[in-house]
């Protein structure tokens, strides 16, 4: 599928366009895979995000042999997708180098620091906090007491609207 989507440059394509249909039913993939999952007729977007790497996708699957095709219009809904699909990997890929700039400025930093989601799950602690939690023989609950007060913070802030309150709604009164 890789490389006749690649020859055909298709980013919206269905399998007919990629397989034969009449020998892919005689596949290893196929009844291996496929069929006991329910993933049969798939069309899909793919688009190829960097070079050297897999590409992102979005793939919808009939789930019974008895269900009609998707045919041109699975086509056309997913080629409406396809501008929102792509703009969505890219803030994921966005976010991501993001993600991986803070933790390397934490890092670099002197003191223990530990970057946790609102929801609770950690996303990055640094070296000077791992070593100092290592040496201590309650690192565990040390570790949940910092996700718990980081939670309870995250809950302050949104419950004041912390969170919501944007720059040009901060009034500002000369001469006061």
């Amino acid at each position: 599928m890789r490389v006749r989507r690649r020859e055909l440059g298709l980013e919206v394509f269905n399998w007919g366009e990629v397989y034969d249909l009449r020998a892919l039913p005689k596949t290893e993939i196929y009844n291996d895979f496929s069929r006991p999952y329910g993933l049969l007729d798939a069309t899909a977007i793919v688009i190829d995000v960097e070079p050297g790497k897999a590409p992102a996708g979005l793939f919808v699957y009939r789930n019974r042999e008895q269900s009609p095709l998707f045919g041109t219009q699975g086509i056309g809904l997913l080629r409406l997708l396809l501008p929102a699909f792509r703009a969505g990997v890219e803030s994921c890929r966005s976010a991501f180098r993001l993600r991986e700039q803070l933790s390397h400025h934490v890092d670099r930093l002197s003191d223990g620091v530990m970057l946790i989601y609102a929801r609770g799950d950690v996303l990055h602690d640094n070296t000077v906090l791992s070593d100092m939690l290592a040496a201590d023989p309650e690192s565990g609950r040390l570790r949940q007491e910092l996700v718990r007060i980081a939670m309870v913070v995250a809950a302050q802030c949104e419950h004041r609207g912390v969170r919501h309150k944007r720059r040009d709604s901060v009034q500002h009164h000369p001469g006061r």
